[in-house]
């Protein structure tokens, strides 16, 4: 036999599957977003729990502290759990669906299969019966055709089989039909549960906001606002651009900055580390954050300068990456044993772009009652002066500590409620340009933007602190010109004073005080080679000794002698009356100023610190 007319028929259709996926699986994960719900309920009750118990055992500034640091976990905490619910939600009821789906795709996808597999079977018989296409509906032989066209038992079972195979394919158009509205009922299951868990319920504290391409600063500080510390953290790591444009505004907005960083709390580390050439000069950002974006700049810096030591090829290369690694191996004498150390040392600002510039801060700046800046005069760098003016800086430390002590503080609190920051914030001048105002002023602007930093974090973190300016010889100069801008400065003391730029008048909120050694020749000669009159002959300024005498010690009632400064470079040196009553005045504490004694009295001169000659 021959086929006649052969079968126009294909399937043309792959049975989905609507129903597919792990539900098993959907339903664990839900349990298990659950489950670390109800964890971090607990972990909000607990905290809860502490916060109520702690001003019971822990008293003061630092209990305060805690407390706040610790509530500060609530709301992120708070967000946390809706977001493990919300995901539980979703998956759960995801999950319900595409079973349901599943159980109504089962039948109709039996079905189609089941009716597609007929047809294949049925038109393959059909397809050998000599019986043309479309099976005639009724027979009738025809007069005179030529044998063999086909026979009545042919005729009815094409008949037959065409029929099975139109039933056929009415079940598989039903089962199709059907199959595919589960299919869009999957698409829209898929497209509930992604809504669910990309929304800012599901997403918490790892939510992300629409594009900040072109926002101002003030913007872009109420966009992070509206975050909570963990997204606003994660959403600045995410957006460098943001930082950078804060950073632009800065020192102006170091107000703004202090108020974020604070918002940010733990994070703020975390965006220190991830930015650490940010960070690092951010005004207003926290000094211990500083400190940990400066030292990870230092430690690249110093492997930089390795390898280029190590791969120079002329003697000159040579000293240069030489000369570069003793500077910054000089940062890292000063900061000894870091945050570790007693009492902490953290670097709270770095500069590598020209001169390396540098401060080091003893203790905690943002929060001790008691922050001061010594600023140092001409010849003053990190290369040769940065180990020896934290050594100074050190000792005006220890002072204010023991004074403090002597006052009937505790030991342990005293150390706690002072800082110092050593700062090579500028260059300075040599003795040739020692003349000239203009580092003066250069240097006044960057330590206008360093002590508007400070203020902004103190102003949040102890309001009622205060903060004074110590500055030596041409750093004078740099202080009492920085200091004509109200800086929010308590005090500031000049000791071997350059003299002071004509109009550059201190605003402060206590008092200024100089001083100066009768055998200091360099601060003459800076004031008479720059034509910069003494601070001793402003009316404004208060003379503060630095001969030897006496000072009653409060806790003993006893009298406690106190040495003469010598030379210019001996006002820092231990034991002496200078360095005994500016430690004095930038505690708030001018009854405990030395009474001088005659010459006669007093016994031989001490040594001079190891930056002799400097102004």
């Amino acid at each position: 036999m021959t086929i006649v007319n052969p079968s126009p028929f294909t399937l043309g259709y792959d049975v989905p599957d609507p129903g597919k996926g792990d539900t098993a699986h959907l339903r664990a994960i839900a349990t298990s977003r659950t489950t670390n719900a109800g964890r971090v309920g607990d972990a909000i009750a607990l905290i809860s729990t502490i916060t109520g118990d702690l001003p019971s055992h822990w008293t003061g500034y630092a209990a305060s502290m805690n407390l706040n640091a610790t509530q500060a976990l609530v709301p992120d905490l708070t967000v946390l759990k809706a977001s493990y619910e919300k995901h539980a939600e979703a998956l759960t009821t995801y999950a319900t669906e595409v079973e349901r789906i599943r159980d109504a795709a089962a039948p109709q996808a039996a079905a189609y299969t089941s009716a597609s597999d007929d047809i294949v079977g049925w038109r393959s018989q059909r397809d050998y019966i000599e019986v043309g296409y479309p099976t005639p509906r009724e027979y009738t032989p025809i007069i005179g055709a030529p044998p063999g066209l086909y026979e009545e038992a042919d005729w009815e079972r094409a008949v037959a089989l065409d029929g099975y195979i139109d039933e056929a394919e009415a079940t598989m158009a039903t089962a199709k039909a059907a199959l595919e509205a589960l299919v869009a009922d999957r698409a829209a299951a898929d497209k509930t549960c992604a809504d669910a868990l990309s929304s800012s319920e599901a997403r918490g504290p790892f939510s992300t906001v629409e594009s900040s391409d072109g926002l101002s600063q003030k913007e872009i500080l109420d966009l992070l606002d509206g975050m909570s510390p963990t997204e606003a953290t994660l959403y600045l790591n995410s957006h460098p651009d943001l930082l950078n444009a804060l950073a632009d505004g800065n020192p102006d907005n170091a107000d703004a900055i202090a108020k974020l960083w604070t918002s940010l709390g733990a994070g703020g580390t975390e965006v220190a580390k991830d930015h650490p050439d940010v960070v690092g000069n951010l005004e207003g950002a926290s000094s211990f954050d500083r400190g940990i974006a400066n030292k990870i700049v230092l430690d690249r810096e110093l492997a930089s300068a390795q390898r280029g030591l190590d791969s120079a090829t002329t003697p000159a290369d040579k000293e240069r990456f030489r000369t570069r690694l003793e500077t910054l191996n000089n940062i890292v004498d000063s900061l000894g044993a870091g945050m570790t150390a007693k009492p902490p040392r953290s670097l709270h600002s770095l500069d590598t772009s020209g001169q390396v510039l540098a401060s080091v801060v003893y203790g905690d700046l943002d929060n001790a009652d008691h922050a001061s800046y010594n600023v140092p005069g001409m010849n003053t760098n990190v290369h040769d002066s940065m180990t020896n003016w934290g050594k100074d800086s050190k000792r005006f430390y220890d002072e204010q500590v023991n004074l403090l002590i002597a006052d009937g503080m505790d030991a342990a609190e005293a150390q706690k409620q002072v800082a110092v920051v050593s700062w090579i914030g500028y260059d300075t001048p040599n003795p040739l340009t020692v003349g000239s105002p203009i580092q003066a002023i250069i240097g006044a602007e960057k330590l206008q933007a360093s002590i508007e930093g400070t203020t902004a974090q103190r102003d949040i973190h102890n309001p009622s602190g205060t903060l004074g300016v110590v500055a030596h010889s041409y750093g004078s100069t740099t202080a009492m010109a920085a200091l004509s801008k109200d800086m929010d400065v308590d005090t500031l003391v000049t000791y071997g004073s350059a003299g002071e730029i004509i109009g550059s008048h201190p605003e402060l909120n206590d008092g200024w005080y100089q001083t100066e050694s009768p055998d200091d020749p360099w601060a003459k000669i800076g004031q008479i080679t720059g034509g910069r009159p003494s601070p001793a002959l402003d009316p404004s300024s208060q003379s503060l000794d630095s001969q030897s005498g006496y000072w009653e010690n409060p806790s003993t009632h006893k009298l406690e002698y106190v040495e003469s400064a010598h030379t210019h470079s001996g006002y820092m040196v231990k034991d002496t009356a200078s360095l005994h009553n500016m430690a004095a005045v930038t505690i708030g504490k001018p009854e405990l100023i030395s009474t001088p004694v005659g010459p006669a009295l007093a016994p031989g001169p001490l040594g001079s610190s190891p930056n002799d000659g400097a102004l």
